[in-house]
């Protein structure tokens, strides 16, 4: 097993069609719905005027369509004039059909192109990393073979959905692959899970494991609230996604108005709204929901370590479970506080003329709720003790954002707190050493202590920095700095990891000596991965680990 898998990270894989729409599209459509796969469509312009409604169904059930110029030429050989046009005059094709102003990836036709045909594009250009030859062997069980047996986490396939026997290959192969624990997703939400940003003008075939994934995206929620005597809507998604919705019962990727403040409703609308980050191959499941039977979310809370319920609901009562089922009226209704335990709590408010959406949280026997820290994911248990411990705090109400990057300031504060903890002294004699820590912020105590003691250096502008991302080998020199004032010895060890070439020379013998003593670890395929993010769910793990290593 290797370690992406071991910490919970998915498989993935992104399964693209080019050169169609085609009479065979529709039936592929049907297969990726059956099986809940979305998958990336590099489209000619020519066949999306022919296949229009295809093309709107496409983007209609998530998938994420792009772009692989109006009738397939040679790029290189091409004038730029006739390159921009090929790519630009789609683009309009591809807007005018979606009723949106996108811009698409773009595959070359042919996988053919040279640095001049790139700084045309004004896209990403997609190439692949796994090629059936679905073209040439017209066999579906050759295509499904020759998929399964080249594909690996973060790979890229190249398919044609206007070949029959392709579509059957495909979607033996996802049949297969699904079974071995890949998960399927557009090109967009592959490079979006994995961290990366890709560039216009830069070519890609795969993204492998970066050391960081996040999860797909969340469809909203709906509640209810009472603002000046109005009932309202309130949408929520995941930190930083989009929420389009419609009351209409149209469809929000095509119609929607994005969602900015809780906002009044006629009487009998119907809600349809979806979560996005991308609406072109990186949004959610569309949710749908009849605003009559809307009522306000009831809340929940810790106090003296049991579970407490609000509800404003009148003629409705919380109903809840401790299993992780869905609650109905025949499920336990709340009467009295009870005790916080490890597990699933799923509550809602059901009564006459009322039915909320049914809320999910985390619940721990040490007293703390979850909404975004799943009892089943690796770090439960490692951020429950962290937050427990007051070493971690959270990023809003119950919320711990455990895939969000860690920057200088959230680290460095962490590290304050783990010492005061430990009863060890976090005076401050001086002022603060950087030219952009003021006084009065959540992290300046911590990092005053942090660069009167050296355990942070700053940069040599004088700065710290304190949104700035931490990489993973920053992290290990400001652990070793840290011990060293500690007085905890630690010793290096030659380091094996496949990537030790790419540690810069300043953190070299900090990353010996940190992943020696088992602080912080390697990744997947025996990487370090020295310059990716740590997540806040990688740091709390480290924390504890420091926390029982200075005793």
């Amino acid at each position: 097993m290797t370690a992406a898998a071991a910490n919970g990270q998915k498989k993935l894989i992104a399964l693209t069609f080019d050169d169609g729409p085609g009479p065979y599209t529709n039936r592929l459509l049907d297969g990726l719905a059956e099986r809940n796969v979305h998958a990336t469509f590099f489209e000619l312009g020519m066949r999306a005027e022919e296949y229009d409604q295809t093309t709107r169904r496409i983007y209609a059930e998530g998938h994420q369509v792009a772009q692989h110029g109006y009738d397939h030429p040679t790029l290189t050989t091409q004038s730029d004039e006739k390159v921009r046009w090929q790519i630009d005059h789609t683009r309009d094709i591809l807007n005018e059909i979606l009723g949106q102003d996108f811009t698409y990836y773009v595959r070359p036709p042919y996988g053919d192109c040279n640095s001049r045909v790139l700084s045309l594009l004004n896209a990403p250009a997609i190439f692949w990393s796994v090629d059936p030859v679905d073209w040439r062997d017209r066999n579906a069980d050759t295509v499904r073979d020759r998929i399964v047996s080249n594909a690996y986490d973060g790979a890229i396939i190249l398919c044609h959905d206007i070949y029959s026997t392709t579509v059957d290959g495909a979607l033996m192969a996802i049949d297969t692959l699904k079974a071995e624990g890949y998960e399927f997703v557009t090109v967009n939400e592959l490079f979006r899970r994995r961290g990366v940003t890709p560039q216009d003008g830069d070519r890609y075939s795969s993204c492998k494991p970066t050391g960081t994934q996040t999860e797909a995206v969340s469809a909203p929620t709906v509640s209810a609230e009472l603002i000046d005597g109005r009932m309202k809507v309130k949408l929520t998604a995941d930190p930083g996604a989009a929420i389009y919705y419609t009351l209409d019962g149209s469809e929000p990727a095509f119609y929607g108005t994005r969602y900015t403040e809780p906002f009044s409703y006629p009487a009998e609308a119907t809600l349809k709204a979806c979560a996005a980050y991308d609406l072109n191959g990186s949004r959610s499941e569309t949710i749908t929901k009849k605003l009559d039977t809307l009522g306000i979310d009831p809340t929940v809370c810790v106090q003296d370590g049991k579970l407490v319920f609000t509800n404003q609901n009148e003629n409705a009562g919380v109903y809840y479970t401790t299993d992780g089922t869905e609650p109905t009226t025949n499920s336990r209704c709340y009467t009295v506080p009870f005790a916080c335990y490890d597990g699933v709590l799923r509550f809602c408010a059901l009564g006459e003329n009322v039915s909320t959406a049914t809320q999910t949280i985390y619940v721990t026997a040490k007293g703390n709720l979850f909404w975004d820290v799943p009892n089943t994911s690796w770090y439960f248990h490692n951020v429950d003790t962290a937050v427990a411990l007051g070493i971690f705090n959270g990023t809003g109400t119950y919320r711990f954002e455990p895939d969000t990057g860690l920057t200088r300031a959230m680290f460095v504060t962490t590290l304050y707190r783990l010492v005061k903890e430990k009863g060890m002294d976090v005076s401050i004699k001086g002022a603060a050493s950087f030219s952009d820590v003021p006084a009065g912020q959540w992290y300046t105590d911590a990092a005053m202590w942090a660069s009167e003691n050296g355990v942070v250096l700053g940069y040599e502008d004088g700065t710290f920095r304190p949104e700035r991302s931490i990489s993973r080998e920053e992290m290990c020199a400001i652990l070793d700095r840290l011990l060293m004032l500690l007085e905890v010895k630690t010793e290096g060890a030659p380091m094996s990891f496949a990537d030790a070439g790419s540690i810069s020379d300043w953190a070299k013998d900090s990353v010996a000596r940190m992943s020696a003593c088992g602080l912080i670890k390697g990744q997947g395929n025996n990487c370090f991965a020295p310059k990716a993010t740590s997540t806040r769910a990688e740091a709390a793990t480290v924390l504890l680990r420091i926390y029982d290593l200075i005793g």
